[in-house]
């Protein structure tokens, strides 16, 4: 990794929560190849509006799942209420699959999608409590993350 980007304004709760998500350059590899040439990339587009069919990705700490394996679900988010975030049912994102994208036109043979959100935002991405591990929530990729992805590849200082 060659070095992070996240807003400054970001928080666990709060409004700042609805800023929860990073960017992070890697250098090419000693044949000169970007790290989407050799593991393939999902698209960041806009998150269309609050209703979205995702399918998310994520590993559990070995803790929770000691297997090591990735565990995948479909579903329909929702708004989070009182905050700018999707939210979605889905048993077994336990700790560690924070940061587990949340795809759109997902696509079976090449495993990319149209990234609309990632496990993130409010508490770290769900919430405290029995239901942790099957309610997850992502912030919205609107301007805000556009002008910081806008940063890193510009390789500038966020400043809000």
């Amino acid at each position: 990794m060659d070095r992070t980007f996240t807003d400054p304004r970001r928080t666990d709760t709060g409004e700042g929560s609805d800023l929860d998500f990073a960017f992070a350059t890697v250098r090419p590899d000693a044949k000169g190849r970007r790290i989407e040439q050799v593991t393939g990339a999902n698209r960041l587009v806009r998150t269309p509006g609050y209703v979205n069919r995702v399918t998310v990705i994520g590993y559990p700490s070995a803790d929770d799942d000691p297997a090591d394996e990735a565990i995948r679900c479909t579903a329909m988010t929702s708004r989070l209420e009182n905050h700018n975030q999707l939210k979605m049912r889905c048993d077994g994102f336990f700790s560690g699959t924070s940061g587990s994208p949340w795809l759109t036109h997902f696509n079976e043979k090449t495993r990319t999608g149209d990234l609309v959100g990632i496990l993130g935002g409010l508490n770290g991405g769900g919430p405290d409590g029995d239901r942790s591990a099957q309610l997850s929530y992502s912030p919205l990729n609107d301007d805000e993350i556009f002008k910081l992805y806008l940063d890193a590849i510009n390789n500038r200082e966020p400043k809000r």
